[in-house]
């Protein structure tokens, strides 16, 4: 039972970073002009040569908020996953439980657990949702 608990650990950890994790390319734009920005940008004085650095925001994002906004949105399509997974390991094992009472009743425990965990999950996020509108976000 812990070896497979261990298994189904390692495919969720696996399944999950394939579909939650974002590849960086180290390739610019081709037809980016390069052209350096003069506002609110530190600039350095050199002898009679000025250098301008421009510092871009590495976020797609530009305020706090929308950065918690989106933080939220991929932990919920976390939980949607995990929720999801739990239902099927929940289903595979009452489907192998080969009439054992004791396979049937951990395996309807796994699956009322996902559901609980996922309507809980929801829940959090329509208060999460409704409190940062009320507040004014």
């Amino acid at each position: 039972m812990y070896k497979n608990k261990i298994i189904a650990l390692v495919i969720l950890i696996i399944f999950s970073s394939l579909i939650v994790s974002n590849f960086v390319l180290a390739q610019t734009t081709p037809n980016a002009p390069n052209i350096p920005s003069t506002s609110n940008t530190p600039s350095t004085t050199t002898g009679t040569k000025t250098s301008t650095a421009t510092l871009t925001n590495p976020l797609s994002v530009s305020t706090p908020g929308a950065l918690i906004g989106n933080i939220i949105k991929t932990l919920m399509g976390v939980v949607g996953v995990v929720a999801v997974l739990m239902i099927v390991w929940g289903g595979v094992m009452y489907m192998t439980s080969a009439g054992s009472d004791e396979k049937i009743g951990t395996a309807k425990k796994i699956i009322t657990g996902a559901i609980i965990g996922l309507v809980i999950s929801i829940l959090a996020y329509v208060i999460i949702d409704f409190v940062i509108k009320a507040i004014g976000g």
